[in-house]
């Protein structure tokens, strides 16, 4: 270590900062401060200043960290950075600089200023997927959810059949091309082994060769009995359609976060923890849904998933909804913990699904602001309705963070048309109710017993084409009255 005072403050500093955030948070801090020691380095190397302690950093050294960023002389042309990454970087050693200087040996030490970088990051709304798009996507879903979901049943029923069997007798009396003996022997040999299967086919040869193409292999066997990260892709984005769950809350699930609803009775209530600590999202579904794949429906067979993932070695998992086989010899584990976050094999398995089923770029936030579009759509812009489904505190929040472009139009066009209305009613002096318009729209403008075809092209005299006619009255003279008789309120007028 070449700056053993520097990298004691900073351990300190780590010491402190770390305290109760995840193992993930924490190494991503770290690697952000490690692009500072590297030009830490350059200064050392190219330009002979060398910086041991905190007492060596000053304003010139945040400006020629501004400038190694930027790639830009006298460090010469460095690798094309977007202006988030420089921001970041930038802001870990500032801030790191600021807490380190606050430590007890430090008091009354000159601290430098930072100076203020120049780049900006515009933060871009993420558009919500088409309905062609989202209907492709749900129905390529559903295509191999119905795969997977068979495939699990069908192991499911060879572990219970083959449940007194020994792995020895199977080995005796496997053939090749017998895919209930392989996936049968397959399962005893991993649940006496804690999952671990790389060294089958040496114990178990005629096991070991049966497992082979074009019958069955390891792979295939395995997806009959455990989620792996490739089937589980599917299944997680029905669930995240369904339940509208940030993805973090999503790849959480426990089967102990689904409990009877304590009101409704026949619904099931889903109640997860938010990152945040004291908040809680939640979603309610029908207790008795017949769907194919309904939440209750898929949840059963993930149950009996579950516990064959626990024979196998699974331990303080094995209440987790979401257990993948990782191919690493060890059990499975949960796709996501608050501890370490995602694995990238789940986005590597979301983007080789997308392109196996010939669909667009997207991920499960795409997902949570499309699902927030149609309710926008369906909902004829309500707010709340949008909130609530998206489980935020506060409406602000949602008009913030998902406000897409086609909610903007629809928003523009209903407030054209509420201002239109009103400069209709104080065009007819009153005589048009201010409230028709929310009521039915424009044509409930009319005389009171007929409505209008169109209130826009109006053939009374004195009107305007494209302004909403004001002839109040003179609706039974006009071609475009007419009396709905379906209609007791207008009959009741008339």
């Amino acid at each position: 270590m070449s700056r053993p005072a520097l990298a004691e403050d900073l351990a300190n500093y780590f010491r402190k900062w770390g305290v109760g955030r995840r193992i993930v948070t924490r190494k991503k801090k770290l690697g952000l401060l490690r692009f500072a020691f590297t030009f830490l380095d350059v200064l050392r190397e190219r330009f002979r200043v060398d910086v041991r302690t905190l007492a060596d950093i000053d304003t010139e050294t945040f400006r020629s960290y501004i400038k190694w960023l930027d790639g830009s002389e006298p460090f010469g042309k460095a690798s094309s950075l977007g202006n988030l990454t420089k921001i970041q970087r930038y802001n870990a050693f500032g801030e790191a600089y600021l807490e380190m200087s606050l430590q007890p040996k430090y008091r009354g030490q000159e601290i430098a200023s930072i100076p203020k970088a120049a780049w900006r990051h515009v933060r871009a709304h993420r558009q919500p997927l088409n309905l062609i798009d989202t209907a492709k996507l749900f129905e390529a879903c559903r295509r191999e959810m119905r795969v997977i979901l068979d495939g699990l049943d069908y192991g499911a029923k060879i572990i219970e059949r083959y449940e007194d069997i020994s792995i020895e007798c199977l080995e005796n009396n496997i053939v090749r091309g017998d895919k209930e003996s392989s996936i049968a022997a397959l399962f005893k040999y991993a649940s006496e082994r804690g999952g671990r299967v790389e060294r089958l086919r040496l114990e178990f040869p005629r096991i070991g060769f049966a497992l082979k193409n074009p019958h069955i292999t390891v792979e295939e066997a395995i997806k009959n009995l455990v989620l792996t990260y490739e089937t589980a892709v599917p299944l997680v984005l029905h669930f995240a359609a369904e339940s509208v769950f940030n993805p973090s809350e999503l790849f959480a699930l426990l089967f102990s976060q689904f409990q009877p609803h304590p009101v409704f009775e026949g619904r099931d209530w889903l109640v997860a923890p938010k990152g945040r600590k004291g908040h809680v999202v939640s979603r309610s579904f029908a207790a008795d849904d017949t769907r194919e794949f309904s939440i209750p429906r898929v949840l059963n067979i993930l149950a009996r998933t579950a516990r064959i993932a626990k024979r196998l070695g699974v331990d303080e998992h094995d209440n987790h909804v979401f257990l993948c086989h990782t191919w690493l010899g060890v059990p499975p584990k949960p796709m996501y913990t608050r501890a370490n976050g995602t694995t990238s094999s789940w986005y590597r398995c979301l983007s080789e699904f997308l392109e196996r089923n010939g669909l667009l770029p997207a991920n499960l936030t795409d997902l949570r602001l499309t699902v927030s579009d149609i309710v926008n759509m369906i909902t004829d812009g309500d707010i709340l309705a949008q909130q609530r489904v998206l489980n935020h505190a506060t409406s602000a929040t949602t008009m913030r963070s998902y406000g897409s472009a086609a909610q903007m139009a629809r928003r523009a066009a209903k407030l054209a048309q509420a201002m239109a209305h009103r400069q209709r009613v104080l065009d007819s002096l009153g005589k048009i109710p201010l409230n028709s318009y929310f009521a039915q729209g424009f044509s409930v403008g009319a005389t009171p017993g007929f409505r209008c075809l169109d209130p826009l092209t109006s053939p009374v005299p004195g009107e305007f084409e494209g302004r909403p006619c004001i002839a109040y009255g003179k609706c039974p003279a006009c071609p475009h009255g007419v009396i709905d008789l379906d209609d007791v309120q207008s009959v009741a007028q008339l």
